[in-house]
């Protein structure tokens, strides 16, 4: 129910017991059909530029949504909305009366986003504005977070409720130099959303709109010039987020009880702890690594773990709610953010005593203890995202292989040539399926399982919906892949020859 799995952010499958019936299914993220209705969504302006900016995209590039799996859901983004599509045949009941289910059916889809790629594309003003938006972000090799901007793509439940943070589809005006815009750029309608972003939960069973952060009878948002930087943790009845208003990060602690709320459809935070100083040029508004890069936290033994994604990494207790560790991997003063990630995908994970991480802003992979003390650092080699930690083995999913590193001092103990990843994968038990574009013998896009164990490939897996390949759960039995264009879902099955 949250990206990683778990708190933990380690990348596991719950574990539960396989579906009696699995039947595969895949839906589009455009122009879907709703049961029952002819019409499609009006997403044809939205796929057309989609298409054209992925036409000679940096083929590393992954996906940015990730598909939430909620009881028997799928919950998932598409370029308007939220929906939750059954990943199984099931009863509900509405109304009082019984509704079935089948395989992939809509359960439901929350009203269109104001800040969307569908919404903006249909407003006269962001259609005739979005093509020198595209350009500014092209001339900075980054006009691929329109379709895999990983904020927008990050989802968290605590199995009643799914949270999620509204940001605006082009992820605010990039101030690096070299870019030619129109000065002042007529944003005219859309600068409140350049200025700040929105928190949302919605009831994970009728998608109705629980709560959120913006004050529709003043139109206007209850936290001004705020920007919340990943979907939250709900933890024993509290909900931690970081967000960033001015030069703070902070990290603010909700209670989910909202009788205690003044108002109970609106966010309030019982607490607000500061981190650390965002150094200019690097806040959120102004750099668009750190508006597109989510914050998950990790969490172990009353733990908080908390990336930036700003040279600092943060351990705060979570019972007195205060700091106690900073970890410093980059130094701001002497090395300037990256324009562009170093790293997809990335968050802490936190095993037995150590805590593994990579972060968007540095190109090493670091290794402390729960004190926050450095125990080693070793630099990427190719290598994309930090897939899992199992046992002793550190898993790094690269451009065209995946290597295991020790967990005890970094050094690597083997790699396996697999081929272009199409996305971030997921742990079963000991092994570690990795979804690839194009495998390295075969040809074809596949998932190939790893043995964490013995370094060597366990078991190929066969996908029958190839365009839908992406990110993956794994849900009794059953994958769930999100791409940049479908959602699916397939059985495990078994080993493909």
């Amino acid at each position: 129910m949250l990206f990683g799995g778990n708190p933990l952010r380690n990348g596991a499958a719950a574990g539960l017991p396989a579906f009696a019936k699995r039947m595969p299914w895949q839906r589009p993220l455009l122009l879907d059909k709703l049961e029952g209705f002819d019409e499609p969504d009006a997403d044809q302006a939205v796929k057309d530029l989609i298409d054209k900016l992925r036409k000679d995209a940096d083929p590393t590039i992954l996906p940015g949504s990730f598909p939430l799996i909620v009881n028997d859901w799928c919950v998932y983004r598409s370029y308007r909305d939220v929906r939750n599509a059954a990943v199984r045949e099931y009863a509900d009941k509405a109304d009082g009366l019984p509704v079935n289910f089948k395989p992939a059916e809509i359960v439901w889809k929350s009203l269109p986003h104001a800040t969307c790629l569908a919404g903006f594309l249909e407003k006269p003003q962001g259609k005739n504005l979005m093509p020198r938006l595209a350009d500014a972000l092209k001339a900075n090799k980054q006009e691929h977070w329109l379709w895999a901007n990983p904020m927008i793509g990050s989802l968290s439940s605590d199995g009643k409720l799914i949270y999620l943070v509204h940001d605006l589809a082009f992820p605010g005006q990039p101030p690096e130099k070299g870019i030619v815009l129109p000065n002042p750029l007529p944003l005219g309608d859309f600068k409140p959303f350049f200025m700040e972003n929105s928190l949302y939960a919605y009831d994970g069973r009728t998608g109705k709109l629980v709560w959120d952060s913006y004050d529709f009878s003043g139109m206007k948002s209850v936290f001004p010039n705020t920007y919340f930087l990943g979907a939250p943790l709900p933890q024993d009845g509290k909900l931690y987020v970081l967000s960033e208003k001015d030069a703070d990060l902070r990290l603010l602690v909700g209670n989910l009880d909202r009788k205690k709320w003044k108002s109970p459809s609106q966010l309030e935070f019982e607490k607000t702890l500061p981190l650390v100083k965002i150094p200019a040029g690097e806040q959120v508004r102004e750099h668009t690594l750190r508006r597109t890069q989510p914050l998950h936290i990790a969490h172990a033994d009353g733990l908080l773990v908390c990336p930036t994604h700003a040279g600092t990494l943060v351990g705060v207790d979570r019972v007195k709610l205060e700091v106690r560790w900073e970890y410093v991997y980059r130094d701001a003063d002497k090395t300037p953010a990256p324009k562009l990630p170093l790293w997809q995908a990335a968050t802490p994970i936190i095993h037995k005593d150590r805590i593994v991480f990579t972060a968007a802003d540095a190109p090493e992979i670091h290794c402390i203890d729960l004190d926050g003390k450095k125990k080693w650092v070793v630099p990427a080699d190719k290598d994309l995202y930090l897939a899992t930690v199992h046992e002793n083995i550190v898993l790094l999913v690269g451009k065209t292989h995946c290597r295991g590193l020790a967990l005890a001092n970094g050094a690597e103990k083997w790699k396996v040539e697999l081929g272009p990843p199409a996305g971030v994968g997921v742990k079963d038990g000991a092994i570690y399926y990795v979804p690839l574009k194009r495998d390295v013998v075969l040809e074809v896009p596949t998932i190939w399982g790893i043995d964490l164990v013995k370094g060597t490939k366990a078991r190929r897996v066969e996908v029958p919906h190839k365009d839908a390949l992406g990110n993956l759960a794994l849900h009794r039995g059953m994958f769930v892949s999100q791409s940049a264009t479908h959602i699916a879902a397939f059985p495990l099955g078994a080993d493909a020859k």
